[in-house]
């Protein structure tokens, strides 16, 4: 049977594991990896990163034995887990003296009373069905929209941000840099996805530099902010958002969803600085009957 793990055997672990990294000097191979990664907590991604590298693994998509059978796949024979560390919750009475976490399916509450082991495998380290990645984001493709970007751009620059186009690491799209005052788009992007791309850091260079919301919240709210422009053009980004948003929510419709309200003030605040032009004048004034709104309720 798992061992329980106390709290600071936990953060040991999690802290020596970072030091690792940074002594071994990769870093920043690791928040790239992390960045594309956010099925885990930050805890157990650092964890699953070491034991990857250690081993001579290039981690992809990883899941527990059960979720690789549902998938048609299998653990082969002598491969050894990826440890991950996972809560333990008890709705019996000792767990009183915790505050309740979560709720059953019954609506009890139920009490986090510590940590065990569990365990992962890598996509390598199975075989079987051919293995298609669940919610994974899909570039757009096609045309953009010059007079948007270019609105964009001038508001970036207004707030004292340089806007650059350059060659990024393989995955990464665009980012924002507080400290810097800079938003940089791949060159490697469609015009559509650029647009995209460029929406959602405009996002976050607007409503993120005080730093007073989660990550996971901020993600969302920054892709529902580019959504929402892109439909607005007459651009479907449902094939790259709504996978981002439930992978950034953690599968989560309403957490997905705790963002709407912030990115739609911020899309009302840009629409009425472009209503003057036939960019966004036929959007209705009333919050739109998204088909973001709608896919997510069907999660």
């Amino acid at each position: 049977m798992s061992r329980y793990f106390t709290y600071t055997e936990l953060r040991t672990q999690v802290e020596d594991a970072i030091q690792r990294l940074v002594e071994e000097g990769v870093w920043s191979d690791f928040l790239e990896f992390a960045s594309n990664f956010t099925t885990y907590s930050p805890r157990n991604t650092v964890l699953i990163y070491n034991q990857c590298k250690g081993r001579g693994i290039d981690p992809s998509y990883v899941a527990g034995y059960k979720r690789w059978r549902q998938l048609g796949r299998w653990v082969k024979r002598g491969e050894n887990g990826l440890r991950i560390v996972v809560p333990v919750l008890s709705k019996q009475a000792d767990a009183a003296e915790h505050a309740p976490l979560d709720e059953d399916q019954r609506g009890r509450p139920l009490r986090l009373v510590g940590f065990k082991s569990a365990y992962v495998f890598d996509l390598s380290q199975t075989e079987g069905d051919e293995f298609i990645e669940p919610l994974s984001p899909k570039h757009l493709s096609g045309p953009g929209d010059q007079e948007v970007e270019e609105y964009l751009r001038s508001r970036l620059s207004s707030r004292g941000f340089q806007l650059v186009s350059e060659r990024l690491k393989t995955g990464v799209n665009g980012f924002t840099d507080f400290s810097r005052r800079l938003v940089a788009i791949s060159d490697a992007l469609s015009d559509s996805q650029r647009l995209k791309t460029l929406c959602h850091e405009f996002a976050h260079a607007m409503l993120h530099e005080t730093n007073t919301v989660e990550r996971e919240l901020a993600e969302c709210q920054a892709e529902t902010f580019a959504y929402l422009v892109m439909s607005s053009l007459g651009i479907d980004a449902t094939q790259y958002s709504i996978p981002y948003l439930l992978r950034w929510s953690k599968g989560s419709a309403s957490a997905a969803l705790d963002g709407f309200e912030d990115a739609y003030e911020l899309f009302i605040a840009v629409r009425s600085e472009l209503i003057a032009t036939p960019v966004l004048a036929d959007y209705p004034d009333e919050a739109p009957d998204s088909d973001l709104c709608k896919l997510l309720t069907l999660v």
